[in-house]
C-alpha cells in the first residue's frame, strides 16, 4: 500500500475510455424505447376508442390488439416482472373474450 502513495495509479478502464472503446448503456439503440412509442402509436392510430384512422374490422382489431397485449406481456416478463407478465395477458385474453362472448363489439 506504501507503494501506491503519492503515485497514479491508471484505472483499469481508462484506456478504453480514452479510445472510445469502452461500452455504455445508451450506446445501442434499444428496444425498449422503441417498442413502447410503437406500441402507442398504433394503439392511438388505430386501436383507440377515439382513433384518428380506426379499423372498422372487428376481427383485424382484436388481433391487433391481442398482438399488442401478448407483445407488452412478453416485454414484462422478458424485464423480470414475470407475475406482472402473465397477469397482464390473463386479464387481457379475459377482457377479450369477454367483449366476443357478450357481442359488445355489436353495440353501437
Amino acid at each position: 500500500m506504501s507503494e501506491s502513495v503519492g503515485k497514479s495509479i491508471p484505472g483499469k478502464e481508462t484506456w478504453e475510455k480514452v479510445t472510445g472503446i469502452a461500452k455504455y448503456v445508451n450506446d445501442h439503440p434499444d428496444p425498449v424505447i422503441a417498442l413502447p412509442l410503437f406500441i402507442i402509436i398504433l394503439w392511438g392510430v388505430f386501436l383507440s376508442p377515439k382513433a384518428s384512422l380506426p379499423i372498422f374490422s372487428y376481427r383485424v382489431r382484436t388481433a391487433l390488439k391481442l398482438i399488442v397485449f401478448v407483445v407488452i406481456s412478453i416485454a414484462l416478463y422478458a424485464t423480470g416482472r414475470s407475475v406482472l407478465g402473465v397477469t397482464f395477458l390473463t386479464l387481457s385474453l379475459i377482457f377479450v373474450a369477454s367483449v366476443f362472448i357478450l357481442k359488445l363489439h355489436e353495440v353501437k
